[in-house]
Parts: structure tokens; C-alpha cells; sequence
């Protein structure tokens, strides 16, 4: 840089001489000043770009890498994001990249559409200790265990036309407490995602529904989805409870009956059925001891 600042100013005081009126040199003169002048922006503007891609965060690469790295995606739970609470990281959890396979036959509804339905309840532990939202009324029973007595059925979950269901007296708590929390989020809107950022929510997808329902009889304490149910438990179906998944949905069977996010009548429809439907293409497994 000194000796560029020399030539400068050489080449201002050749300028000026060769100015002199008269003189046949004036313009080489000025020539000659405006190529150091533009040789002098070249240089500072090459300095200026390399302190620009130098300095932290100047190299555009650098700056889309970081983003990559501190992006994440979340899951809508019908009340919250699953994200919003954690620090920024690369999330490649199965909600995120896997929709439910079976979401067109779930009756779908948007966020917005769900934010005026209530919140759920935390799934109670135990049916032992109060009765869990979703709990038959004392009638209820009476009324079922007539009906259990009278037909010899023991081992049978029986639906009422609420929607809601009934386990057998004779059955595990676990399966009461099932029972229960499924039957409190039976009618539910489905939400993909929802379940899983947390176990409380206004809407539930297919492996939300089947957490919650879990997660009341302590069978786990944190979410799953739909692949890991694959894996989940022992194989073959189960005593009391049988599920059937696989990388894009699942579904369980209580009692004989049926409790799926998938063919209900309509969006607010219940999640417990009696009919049919196809079992292929499904892991079969079960909890243990059920």
C-alpha cells in the first residue's frame, strides 16, 4: 500500500507539470492518474470482500451450514409445537418424517380447526385410586355385569352407545386403566402429531392415541410412534390387548374390540369399533403380560 500511495502522488505532481498551458503531455498525464486511481479501487475492493468472507459468519456457506445445523422440525400436538421448549437441533423423529399411512381414512382435521376443542386430562396411573376420565358410571357396571353374567362372557370388552367402552370386572387394572384413558380421548379430533410432544393434547393421531391410552396403565413414560410399536412388547398377539403395527400406522385391539384412529364415523367419530379390517402388513405384538 506505501508504494501505491507514492505513485499516487508522483503521477498528481507529473500531472500537474505536464498541465502546464501549453504543453503537449497533459493528457498521458491524466490518463495515467485515472488508471492508478482505478487500480486503487480494484485493490481496496478485493480487500473489503476477502475481510467479508474472513470475518465470522462472512462466508455464505459457513452461514447456510450453520442454519442447517440449527434447524429443527416440530410437531403439532393440537395445543403446542414439540420444539418450542427445546434448544435448537436437528430433530429426526419418525412423527416428523413418516405421516400416519392411513391419515386419508382418519378424518383429518386442520390445527386451527382443533384449537377450540378441550385439552385432555393427564391420563390417570391407576384406576385404584379414583375413577380415571373415561370410567363407566356406577349403572354402567351394574349394567355390564348383568350382561356379562347373563351371556358367560368374561374376557370381552362390551361398547356402549356413547361410543365409550367397558372392560370385563374380571380384568387386569392395567386394562381398566387402558380402557378408560382410550374411552377419554375416544372422540377426540385427529391430529397428526398429536401425542407425542406431549401425552396431553386436543387431538391425537394414530400412535398418540395408543400413548395415551399406555401411558395411563404405566406401561410407558414417553411417546412412541407407529415403527417403534413394530418393536415394542412381546410378539403375537395377547391375552387382553393386541396391537398391530407398523412404519406408517397402528391400531390395537382391547377385549375384542377394535381402537383405531382409522375408518371412525367422521372426524369427531369414536376411536373404539366392532367392525372388521384388514390385518396385513402389520406387526403383531402385545404388552407383556396382557
Amino acid at each position: 500500500m506505501p508504494n501505491i500511495a507514492k505513485r499516487w502522488y508522483s503521477a498528481i505532481g507529473r500531472s500537474q507539470m505536464f498541465n502546464k498551458p501549453g504543453s503537449h503531455t497533459s493528457t498521458s498525464g491524466i490518463s495515467m492518474v485515472l488508471k492508478i486511481s482505478f487500480g486503487m479501487i480494484a485493490v481496496l475492493g478485493i480487500a473489503i470482500a476477502l475481510l467479508l468472507i474472513l470475518k465470522p459468519g462472512g462466508d455464505p456457506t459457513a452461514v447456510a451450514n450453520a442454519q442447517d445445523e440449527n434447524t429443527y422440525a416440530v410437531t403439532y400436538d393440537g395445543e403446542h409445537f414439540s420444539g418450542d421448549q427445546r434448544a435448537p437441533q436437528t430433530v429426526k423423529t419418525q412423527p416428523v418424517a413418516s405421516r400416519d399411512s392411513e391419515e386419508r381414512f382418519a378424518s383429518a382435521e386442520t390445527a386451527e380447526e382443533v384449537r377450540n376443542h378441550r385439552l385432555a386430562e393427564m391420563p390417570a396411573a391407576s384406576t385404584t385410586t379414583k375413577p380415571a376420565p373415561g370410567s363407566a358410571s356406577s349403572k354402567e357396571v351394574a349394567k355390564m355385569l348383568k350382561e356379562q353374567r347373563r351371556s358367560g362372557v368374561a374376557d370381552k370388552v362390551q361398547l356402549l352407545s356413547d361410543g365409550t367402552a367397558v372392560a370385563p370386572l374380571g380384568a387386569p387394572d392395567e386394562v381398566h386403566s387402558i380402557v378408560n384413558a382410550a374411552n377419554a380421548i375416544a372422540k377426540f379430533p385427529y391430529v397428526w402429531g398429536g401425542g407425542h410432544g406431549s401425552f396431553v393434547a386436543r387431538g391425537y393421531d394414530c400412535s398418540g392415541s395408543l400413548n395415551y391410552a399406555f401411558r395411563a396403565a404405566n406401561l410407558i413414560d414417553s411417546t412412541m410412534v407407529s415403527g417403534e410399536y413394530a418393536n415394542w412388547g412381546e410378539e403375537g398377539p395377547g391375552k387382553w390387548i393386541t396391537i398391530y403395527a407398523n412404519g406408517g400406522h397402528v391400531f390395537m385391539v382391547v377385549g375384542g374390540v377394535r381402537y383405531d384412529t382409522s375408518f371412525r364415523d367422521g372426524a369427531r367419530g369414536s376411536r373404539w369399533q366392532d367392525k372388521g379390517r384388514s390385518l396385513a402388513g402389520f406387526e403383531v405384538r402385545h404388552p407383556p403380560g396382557l
